[in-house]
Order: structure tokens, then sequence, then C-alpha cells
């Protein structure tokens, strides 16, 4: 007898993410120094599927489409570079995005 696995299946939103480090949180109507920008995604399910992949879990990522513009081009990177399996498609649109300041 064979044992089939099936996939773990992760739904949630899915968006660029830019996480800005400043040095400290600036002041109402007021700017910051930006000393570095990490891109990464949201939300929590793309990050958990990225983790079960790693370990060799099998895992499928429902979410929505991204574009074809920068922000889904990074987007499209992270998951190949982790090894996610997702289901949206490409569409030319504008692909979500989700900014954090870390101070």
């Amino acid at each position: 007898m064979t044992t089939q696995f099936n996939p773990v299946v992760c739904m949630s939103y899915l968006a660029h993410t830019a996480l800005w480090k400043v040095p400290r949180f600036p002041l109402a109507n007021h700017g910051a120094e930006v000393l570095t920008i990490e891109h990464s995604i949201a939300a929590d399910a793309p990050m958990t599927a990225a983790v079960l992949a790693a370990l060799d879990v099998p895992t499928v990522l429902l979410a929505n489409s991204v574009g074809d513009d920068t922000s889904g081009i990074e987007v499209q990177g992270w998951l190949q570079r982790h090894g996610v399996t997702i289901t949206a498609n490409v569409r030319a649109t504008r692909s979500p995005r989700a900014d954090a300041q870390l101070g």
C-alpha cells in the first residue's frame, strides 16, 4: 500500500512589500533617512507556504493575481526562489503593495 500526500493549501492575499529601515520613526509630516530597503511579500500564507516548501511538504498557495509590473515581477521571483506553487495568474494590471517602516 502506498501513501499519498495531499498538499497543504495556504490562502490569503498576495502583495509586494518594501521594508524600509530608518534610524527613527519620523514625526508627523516629516521625513526620515531610509538606510535600506528590503523587498519581500505579504501576507502570512505566502510566507507559510515558503516554510512548508523548504521542509519538502507539498503545498499550494491560493491567492490573488499579481501584475506584470515591477512589484509583480518581484513577487513572482520571491515565490520561485522559495519554491512556492501558486494558483494565481499574471495579469497586466498593477500588483498590490504593502510598505512598512522599520525603526
